[in-house]
């Protein structure tokens, strides 16, 4: 089985945690894929997500495969289709009503012009590739590698505060039901969203290791729309803003300046705070036997996803409110110094991403001087 990724091209499958597309049962329904073919995941190339493959294989029959009929180099083939000028030309020839339904017709593909170096200058250009993409991917992995004990570290420091000491008695282990004074569901269908809406709707891809995130992807509704997605609870500062779909189990506060409603496949918890205060509440989801729970619960899932019973069984580890205050404002200050680290390092990643990607596409339409290649 093999998969197409936007940053890596043709992969095999086996092994990877991050895809969530379940296989289907009948294999015999896959495409082919030989070394060499060119594969497209026709929902996403205007992302980028197609590649020359260095693998023998099957792919999904909802991908194209191709077969080059002449002999130029693979590896130039495989930077060039990939190349930012060609990326931007399957997103102008693809079709559909949002870019989440965009689909790449074969014909539209077919029929796009590209130049092509001679066979020499092709091959000094691959190497020269090959050499220098290596060497950023390399310094990407590392730094890759630094986020993941930096989380490592998060994860474990969060885990340590809200699980008792073994000879503590006052700790009272309670599930989440008996720690809210309401769990609101969100409608299940999707907000209306407009270019020009006031008020948030918040979404998963909003919530991120305990802070709400609003970037270029989020999405805003109209006063109706508010109103609409209110009616069974509107998000006040205090709140928790919980996750039960992809990525599962992530929370968040409400800010004091939220003006926004609670989207689908997100929970809105009220704590009861006369038993346990919000702040700790939403570090105890992160860590000890919560996030142990959560995670099992994932486990083996298309789409890791939490059902409204299963999220009200979360158990937590409950000290009181004097400690629950120590504790939560302990891990403020601790987990904002490693997301700080994190997010500096993440800006590299992106950075190093974007240069590798201007050295391929300056190289490939012959803007970078190369000597080998002259």
């Amino acid at each position: 089985m093999l998969s197409v990724y936007r940053d890596f091209g043709v992969v095999p499958r086996e092994g990877r945690d991050d895809n969530y597309n379940k296989p289907g049962e009948d294999p015999g329904a896959y495409r082919v894929v030989q070394r060499g073919d060119l594969v497209l995941n026709k929902m996403k190339t205007w992302q980028g997500s197609l590649g020359i493959s260095d693998h023998e294989g099957i792919v999904s029959p909802a991908y194209f495969v191709a077969r080059p009929l002449t002999d130029d180099s693979p590896t130039f083939l495989h930077h060039l289709l990939r190349s930012l000028p060609l990326i931007a030309e399957y997103g102008a020839r693809s079709k559909g009503i949002r870019p989440s339904q965009w689909d790449l017709p074969w014909d539209e593909f077919r029929n796009i012009a590209v130049t092509l170096p001679s066979p020499a200058t092709q091959r000094a250009i691959a190497d020269y590739l090959d050499r220098e993409t290596d060497r950023l991917d390399s310094l990407i992995e590392a730094k890759k590698a630094m986020v993941t004990l930096l989380e490592e570290r998060r994860a474990a420091t969060i885990a340590s505060f809200v699980t008792p000491p073994s000879d503590d008695p006052e700790w009272r282990r309670l599930r989440l039901r008996y720690v809210l004074a309401r769990m609101v569901d969100t409608e299940h269908k999707t907000a209306p969203f407009y270019d020009d809406g006031e008020f948030l709707v918040v979404r998963t891809n909003n919530v991120s290791r305990g802070r709400l995130v609003i970037g270029s992807g989020s999405k805003f509704t109209d006063a109706a729309g508010y109103r609409e997605w209110t009616r069974r609870g509107v998000p006040e500062p205090g709140d928790i803003l919980f996750t039960r779909e992809a990525s599962a189990g992530e929370a968040c506060l409400v800010p004091e300046d939220l003006q926004g409603c609670v989207g689908q496949r997100t929970v809105l918890f009220k704590v009861n705070r006369g038993r346990i205060l919000a702040q700790y509440c939403l570090w105890a989801l992160y860590g000890g036997i919560a996030r142990s729970f959560i995670d099992e619960l994932s486990q083996g899932s298309t789409v890791p996803h939490l059902n409204m019973s299963d999220i009200a069984d979360i158990p937590l580890w409950v000290p009181d409110i004097e400690t629950q205050q120590r504790i939560a404002n302990h891990l403020d200050e601790a987990t904002s110094r490693i997301d700080g680290m994190v997010d500096a390092i993440t800006k590299q990643i992106a950075l190093l991403g974007e240069h590798r990607q201007a050295i391929v596409t300056a190289a490939v339409t012959g803007q970078l001087d190369i000597p080998e290649a002259a």
